[in-house]
């Protein structure tokens, strides 16, 4: 899934340029927290290499697992901090609703992909 990831980031990117350029440069900053959760998993492999020396995790697999379930907690956090400059309480909670959604999807994705390896 890293070249999904990436992929993602990638789209990301380029909507955050989109909106800086037209003028929209709040808009580009509320995009931000659902970079993290891609992001997170992109970088899962070398942290989890590192958490499996020093920590002693067993599967590298569980590891990377619990560094995305790590990214997604990050990532729902800092979209309730972000919130907090929307005005509108209905505009707020959809903000926080459909962003955190998204993340919870992409990370139950990451995470059943690695289940199988996990289960070996």
């Amino acid at each position: 899934m890293m070249g999904e990831s990436v992929a993602i980031i990638a789209i990301l990117l380029c909507i955050i340029v989109v909106f800086v350029r037209s003028g929209h440069a709040d808009y580009a900053i509320s995009i931000i927290p659902i970079l993290i959760v891609p992001a997170t998993h992109i970088a899962g492999l070398p942290l989890a290499q590192l958490l499996q020396k020093t920590v002693l995790v067993s599967q590298l697999y569980v590891a990377r697992c619990f560094i995305d379930i790590i990214g997604l907690a990050i990532a729902c956090l800092l979209i309730v901090i972000f919130s907090v400059k929307i005005k509108s309480a209905k505009n707020k909670k959809v903000y926080i609703s459909l962003c955190s959604l998204y993340c919870m999807a992409l990370t139950c994705v990451y995470v059943y992909n690695l289940l199988p390896a996990v289960a070996n």
